[in-house]
């Protein structure tokens, strides 16, 4: 291949994005000035020459970042019932009544309540990553995520990619965890609870959009759709606010990050301001 012919097959992969661009996702967005500089800065970041080779071990770890969904979901399940169980035995009453029962204790349950939520989903990620690289090998961590997906406009590498992905959905746990605290403090009804956490985890992903590009990006937010690797990396997803461009990686950060930062309070406080007969 001459160089001549390498720069028009680069110059071709780079019209990919634009062509994604003037597509407008099938017409159902209109992106702005600044996403469209936002995409093509991204896509120019992209290393030249795409480095193509075997990357199945992280391909396979991109392929169940999904199954994750199921790990979200059992720490909702099993911290649901944290403070609405204590409502409905009535230890509330000998909890909050005790010196410490609505300083200290609170905050305790609280922090427990996350370490659990940590350390079981990093034990399902240690599952789903250590038996990918175990059968499919660690080859091709370096190599371009360009090699898996052409059009894609990030420059990261097939490994990067893959550990994004999990970050993603590590986020995605804080946040619900966080929620579901805030929920049980606030009823004494686990099955409540169980079930928002069963309808925002998992039945996200079966609504459609519809072709509405803002409810598209809504539902994007939610892990069972951002875990299939097109969405967060092919899709050109991206939210403006205002001068401020995020993709839905930046997004999904944020918004699990605000939910964490709003919920884990609101856990604390409704707790320790439970009036008891």
């Amino acid at each position: 291949m001459t160089p001549e012919m390498a720069a028009d097959w680069y110059g071709a992969v780079a019209g990919l994005t634009q062509d994604a661009l003037d597509d407008g996702q099938a017409g159902m967005w209109e992106y702005t000035h600044a996403e469209r500089a936002y995409w093509t800065d991204k896509q120019t970041g992209v290393a030249e020459p795409i480095e193509y080779g075997y990357v199945g071990g992280w391909e396979n770890i991109i392929s169940c970042a999904a199954f994750l969904v199921f790990a979200i979901l059992a720490v909702c399940v099993t911290l649901a019932s944290t403070f609405s169980f204590e409502y409905q035995s009535g230890a509330d009453a000998v909890v909050l009544a005790t010196r410490r029962g609505r300083s200290a204790l609170v905050g305790a349950k609280v922090a427990a309540a996350l370490v659990y939520a940590t350390g079981y989903f990093a034990l399902c990620a240690a599952v789903v990553v250590g038996f990918s690289l175990v059968f499919y090998g660690a080859d091709g961590f370096w190599l371009s995520m360009q090699s898996m997906a052409l059009s894609s406009p990030y420059p990261l590498t097939a490994g990067q990619a893959a550990l994004v992905l999990v970050g993603l959905m590590y986020a995605a746990c804080m946040g619900f965890a966080c929620l579901t605290l805030a929920l049980s403090s606030r009823t004494s009804s686990t099955l409540s609870v169980f079930l928002t956490d069963v309808v925002l985890v998992l039945l996200t992903g079966l609504v459609p959009s519809g072709g509405i590009g803002v409810l598209e990006r809504a539902l994007a937010l939610f892990p069972l759709n951002f875990a299939n690797f097109s969405v967060p990396f092919s899709a050109l997803e991206s939210y403006p606010l205002g001068p401020v461009v995020l993709d839905l990686v930046g997004m999904v950060l944020l918004v699990y990050a605000a939910l964490a930062l709003v919920s884990t309070p609101v856990a604390v406080v409704s707790f320790r301001r439970h009036q008891v007969a």
